[in-house]
Order: structure tokens, then C-alpha cells, then sequence
């Protein structure tokens, strides 16, 4: 699990968002819609999370995807709820950006995020 710098995950994040808006009447494409159905969730629902992201949003990567070429970059968001998990990847297909998000459900284990601070509040 690489561990990237809050300005490379910054220009991650504006570059996927730049490509979910240009693509305005296509939806990322989404691998894993069963778990979107369980969290109550619409396609619409998720990308509107996933343009909602932050830094401090972020869990992992980028780690190289093991299904095909390019890398996949991992945030976590608390939604209804519940911890979920995000994996988000940016292919190229005829020098443009497609935005895919290849999973999107309730994290299993509690997710780390370098960037947050934590809270002392106890």
C-alpha cells in the first residue's frame, strides 16, 4: 500500500473530478453496483459523494491495478452511517480521462486516513 503526499493526492482528485464533470451525461462507470443497491444508493448518489472527496478523505495509493493497466487510488467516506470504501481510477481511452470507480461499499475493517487530524475530543 503506497502512501502518496497531500499534493499528489490533491491533483488526483481534481484531475478525476475535471473528468466526471466533462463526461456530464455519462456516469463514472461503476464495477460494483450491488453494493451500491445495499446502501441504499443511486449511481447519482455516489458520484455525488465521490465529487464530494478530500484530501482528508484519502486511504491509499495510487497502487497498481492487478485487473488491468493503470493505478487505483482508495478514500473512505462516512455515508448513512457507515464506513465505506471508494476505489477510484482514471484509464485513458483516446487520449481522454474515463473515470471509474471500481468499488464502492461498507469497508469491512475501519479504514486509516494520513491526512485527517485526529480528533482529541474524548
Amino acid at each position: 500500500m503506497a502512501e502518496f503526499d497531500k499534493a499528489s493526492v490533491r491533483a488526483f482528485l481534481k484531475r478525476f473530478k475535471r473528468a466526471v464533470r466533462d463526461r456530464r451525461s455519462q456516469l463514472p462507470i461503476f464495477e460494483d453496483n450491488d453494493a451500491i443497491a445495499e446502501l441504499g444508493l443511486t449511481r447519482k448518489n455516489c458520484v455525488e459523494e465521490i465529487l464530494c472527496l478530500s484530501v482528508e478523505d484519502y486511504h491509499s495509493g495510487p497502487d497498481p491495478d492487478h485487473d488491468a493497466q493503470g493505478y487505483v487510488w482508495t478514500f473512505g467516506s462516512s455515508i448513512r452511517g457507515h464506513e465505506v470504501y471508494i476505489k477510484l481510477k482514471l484509464a485513458e481511452w483516446n487520449g481522454e480521462d474515463k473515470p471509474k470507480c471500481l468499488s464502492f461499499h461498507r469497508a469491512k475493517q475501519a479504514l486509516k486516513y494520513p491526512f485527517r487530524i485526529p480528533d482529541d475530543r474524548s
